[in-house]
């Protein structure tokens, strides 16, 4: 292994850049927050943000267009459609964005870095749960789509103007945080043309080790999540004035948790620790076991204990943004947007899925009905952390692997 002492030489790049919990970075860190790095996360945080206000807020806005309404009720009618789904789907926005870490972010850095940028979808539902409903009361409406979309045109004009997809195209970089990032990058695409090997990912269990854990999750989250003004309303008889704040509640928890996780993710990596395979299987146990045993005891405590438990259990199901949703960032980098828009797929029907069968259980027998749904969504989301924890893969595949330069 080279010496530190190395740091301000020149640098030949590792061939085998995945295996970061081994090895020292080759160049002096560059101070982290107040880096232009952590300025393009927190320009996607916001991105993210406002593109998932602007989602969300149909959820809120079509119902006080195609119900009538009277502008009193209209503060209730965005906690009876709670867009909570969102934050974890994220749509295209969660697909492309993951596009600039394979170029901006140390692989020491990788995890908050991008957690970072994703929380903002959290974030954004946040916003438009709190807001939403005030104002379509006040004042109406048409004021939800006027505003976030003026925020968004706004917004778009600043992100065209500081955002870059490489460190050597910003103009307001310095040198020594471009070549900080470069020289920890140990892969550089020398091809402009590349194709998508498509068949050989299929055939990958990597693959399938980030598509079936995030349809088991998914399915446990849009129950928690969607189902949960019906739950206080039928299991517990909770006032629907409440449901504002404690739908509110899971969203500010589940940020702080992904940005936490992350944070203590990188320092577990950065300090040698742990491997970074055992750090995306850590995160993802917890992320997915405990989840299941707070969902499977909610129908058999009190209220105040199920809400605190649906709180926990968003939470700890937010600590998967650690663990195997950022995975494809490590075993394939180049097609890591690809493969977390399989994922993001695959979220996106299990969440439409689910709350069918939540309603076929539910119409059968009130009571006995919820306790199938959390059954049966436990029992989802924990093989889906067992088939994770079996095929979960950080080493680069090799139909990921590209040419590689050596910078001097």
């Amino acid at each position: 292994m080279d010496s530190s002492d190395n740091a301000s030489s020149c640098v030949m790049e590792n061939t085998n850049p995945q295996e970061e919990d081994g090895r020292k970075q080759q160049h002096p860190k560059v101070k982290s927050f107040c880096s232009v790095r952590y300025g393009v996360a927190i320009m996607v945080h916001f991105c993210s943000l406002i593109t998932t206000t602007q989602f969300s807020s149909l959820n809120i806005a079509i119902i006080a267009m195609v119900n009538h309404t009277d502008q009193s009720s209209q503060s209730n009618v965005s906690t009876k459609r709670y867009p909570g789904a969102t934050a974890d789907t994220g749509g295209m926005n969660f697909s492309a964005l993951p596009a600039f870490w394979p170029r901006w972010a140390p692989p020491l850095e990788r995890t908050q870095l991008s957690n970072i940028g994703l929380s903002g979808a959290v974030m954004g539902t946040f916003t438009v749960v709190i807001a939403g409903g005030f104002l379509c009361e006040s004042p109406g409406w048409p004021s939800i789509f006027y505003i976030f979309g003026g925020i968004g045109c706004v917004y778009s004009v600043i992100w065209f103007s500081l955002v870059f997809d490489d460190p050597m195209k910003h103009p307001f970089i310095s040198d020594s945080e471009r070549e900080y990032i470069i020289s920890s990058l140990a892969e550089q695409a020398t091809s402009p043309n590349w194709s998508l090997p498509f068949k050989a990912m299929m055939k990958t269990l990597a693959i399938w080790a980030i598509i079936i854990p995030a349809i088991c999750r998914v399915w446990l989250i849009s129950n928690l999540t969607t189902s949960l003004p019906t739950l206080l309303d039928n299991m517990f008889d909770l006032n629907f004035g409440k449901n504002g704040f404690l739908s509110a509640l899971p969203l500010i928890t589940s940020w702080i948790s992904m940005t936490l996780g992350s944070k203590i993710a990188d320092f577990l990596l950065s300090k040698k620790i742990l491997r970074l395979i055992t750090v995306r299987k850590l995160f993802t146990f917890v992320g997915m076991f405990f989840p299941s045993l707070f969902t499977v005891a909610i129908p058999y405590v009190g209220s105040t204990t199920a809400v605190t438990f649906m709180i926990l259990a968003s939470s700890a199901s937010a600590l998967c943004y650690s663990g195997f949703i950022v995975s494809p960032l490590d075993f394939a980098p180049r097609y890591a947007s690809f493969i977390m828009s399989l994922g993001t797929t695959a979220m996106w029907i299990s969440g439409l899925i689910s709350p069918f069968i939540t309603g076929y259980f539910i119409n059968q027998d009130n009571t006995t009905g919820w306790k199938n749904v959390f059954f049966l969504s436990s029992a989802i989301n924990v093989l889906g952390m067992i088939f994770y924890l079996i095929f979960g893969q950080t080493d680069i595949q090799n139909w990921a692997k590209e040419q590689r330069l050596t910078r001097f």
